[in-house]
């Protein structure tokens, strides 16, 4: 019996408008095939280690915890 995973991973980067060459098709199809290689790439890294990535930055709502106790402790003083 084959043990299935339920889990997802992502790993999404943004790239500016400007960067995109929209206006010549011959340069819009090198910039797409460099990002399709940089994704195999991570996907091979992905795989080759603990199944994280590992090249990314943490999210916003990790911080968010030291936000709150801050926001608790000075709450008080200001109100």
């Amino acid at each position: 019996m084959a043990i299935r995973s339920n889990l997802v991973h992502f790993s999404i980067k943004r790239y500016p408008i400007d960067e995109l060459p929209a206006s010549d098709t011959a340069k819009m199809n090198d910039w797409l095939n460099e990002r399709w290689e940089e994704k195999e790439e991570k996907l091979r890294k992905f795989y080759r280690k603990d199944k994280k990535f590992f090249d990314t930055r943490k999210p916003y709502w990790d911080k968010r915890p030291f936000s709150i106790w801050i926001a608790l402790i000075f709450w008080p003083l200001f109100r």
